[in-house]
């Protein structure tokens, strides 16, 4: 069963975002799913640092798509996406220690931040933009 099932309150009404949202939701889920059938190893292997490329990957679309419609907590938001991208480097740097760690506790970590995120800090960009605009039309 997926940690997070897609639903349509996390759209933002921005395909660009909600695609890579949803590719992001989809490899957490495949995170979550390995430790259910015993595949730990391998998500730490192949999983986890795909999600972390992929992550990156996001944010700097997600960056340039803000700086381009010139949102204004450009900068606070890219804050956001710098703290999670160091957490998450520090635990696939410390080549994910389970005595620190488990897979369920990134999990839910990886699930809450991103479901936050959609719903509170890209939910403001969309609106930001939508705003926008409808002014300048």
């Amino acid at each position: 069963m997926a940690l997070i099932p897609w639903k349509e309150q996390y759209n933002t009404g921005v395909e660009l975002i909600d695609s890579q949202h949803r590719n992001l939701v989809n490899i957490i889920n495949e995170l979550h799913e390995a430790r259910e059938h015993g595949s730990v190893q391998q998500a730490l292997n192949e999983v986890l640092p795909r999600l972390v490329d992929y992550t990156v990957y996001h944010f700097n679309s997600e960056e340039a798509y803000m700086e381009e419609h010139g949102y204004a907590n450009l900068e606070k938001h890219r804050e956001s996406h710098q703290l999670f991208k160091e957490q998450i480097l520090e635990i696939v740097d410390h080549e994910y220690d389970e005595q620190v760690y488990s897979l369920d506790m990134l999990s839910m970590y990886l699930k809450m931040w991103l479901l936050q995120h959609i719903l509170v800090d890209d939910m403001e960009i969309a609106q930001f933009v939508n705003n926008h605009s409808e002014g300048s039309e």
